[in-house]
């Protein structure tokens, strides 16, 4: 059964560069509850006969949520398991490729943390919503070197 709900998805044009980028995705809810926000890269399809998606990584970091109960947006606080607090792994159950927590000062925007995910490899945040109060997230993007 699928879930009940709205899904919106924004994406933009493909991340080619070391350069991190602004990206930007408003939305109001028409009710009280809570939203499941995925960070993922774009869908890249094999060029083979399968229906596979190839793991195209990108970076995430400095997430910004506005209008909502949210945290860690800069991935600096880790919990016991070696993960971004407050975030959670999703990936499709055919998906064995997780996103990766990154430390390292020189992959990220600002501090010492960012994620690595693509498309079946995301990172997800529970957002406590209230009906017509607009919900913004800010993040900043870039993509892999060599790309």
């Amino acid at each position: 059964a699928k879930p009940e709900g709205i899904y919106l998805r924004g994406q933009g044009a493909e991340l080619t560069t070391q350069t991190w980028e602004d990206i930007e995705i408003a939305f109001t809810p028409e009710k009280d509850g809570v939203v499941s926000l995925h960070i993922r890269g774009r869908p890249h399809a094999s060029q083979g006969k399968s229906n596979d998606l190839l793991p195209v990584w990108g970076y995430f970091d400095d997430v910004v949520v506005t209008g909502a109960e949210f945290r860690n947006g800069g991935f600096e606080d880790v919990n016991a398991k070696g993960l971004p607090a407050g975030w959670h792994i999703y990936t499709p159950s055919h998906s064995d490729i997780f996103p990766i927590l990154v430390k390292d000062e020189r992959s990220a925007h600002t501090g010492t943390h960012c994620v690595k995910l693509w498309y079946n490899g995301a990172f997800s945040h529970k957002l406590r919503v209230k009906k017509g109060q607009t919900v913004t997230v800010k993040a900043k993007v870039r993509g892999e070197t060599g790309r």
